[in-house]
């Protein structure tokens, strides 16, 4: 699936009435189909034009329409004039909301999925004797990942846990405006001795 997030102008995202403005030019990249609770992508034969796609916003929960325009990007739109429509919605989506939304998704199907970390060389010069050594800091190594669980981001979790075919977690965080990995969670993380990520989306 590829995930495009077209937006129609450029704004200030520090302007709070300007990121007000980037919220409603957002053109919605994907869709929850309201029977199978499916992300659903334009490209998707499920992506029937209008009301007959039968999805809502990943982000506010109101009805969406879906559009082929002539010359433009195929896209979701809120459907104001739905009989479920939102009197006066204001939805939160943002390019950044919709990555971390659609990261946590297709997580699950990282399971099984190998993947090769790289030899890791430093190499040192030694003044005492005038000589460059190369020391191996990590070797070249081939993981799988054997399970991903989702955070539960709201107690202050990271995002999801992948762990590999040795036992060993890794944490990861999405940041984005308005939600932010503390400091204090960062630490926590630290003194378990975990690793862990943090990605800023915005």
């Amino acid at each position: 699936m590829i995930l495009l997030l077209p937006i129609q102008h450029t704004v200030d995202p520090n302007n709070a009435t300007e990121a007000s403005i980037k919220r409603m030019e957002l053109l919605i990249p994907f869709g929850i189909h309201r029977d199978t609770a499916k992300y659903i992508d334009p490209s998707s034969p499920l992506a029937l034009n209008g009301r007959r796609c039968n999805c809502v916003c990943p982000s506010c929960r109101a009805p969406l329409l879906m559009r082929h325009p002539t010359g433009r990007i195929a896209h979701f739109a809120h459907d104001s004039k739905h009989p479920d429509a939102i009197p006066n919605n204001e939805c939160d989506l943002s390019p950044a909301v919709a990555i971390a939304m659609m990261t946590r998704y297709l997580a699950k199907g990282w399971e099984g999925e190998v993947f090769s970390t790289p030899q890791y060389e430093k190499r040192l010069h030694l003044p005492c004797c005038n000589t460059t050594k190369t020391l191996l800091i990590r070797p070249a190594e081939t993981q799988i990942i054997q399970r991903v669980t989702l955070g539960n981001t709201g107690a202050g979790e990271p995002d999801l846990k992948v762990v590999n075919n040795d036992g060993q977690a890794l944490h990861i965080s999405l940041s984005y405006l308005g939600r932010d990995w503390s400091a204090r969670n960062q630490e926590a993380m630290r003194k378990s001795a975990a690793h862990f990520s943090d990605y800023d989306l915005d």
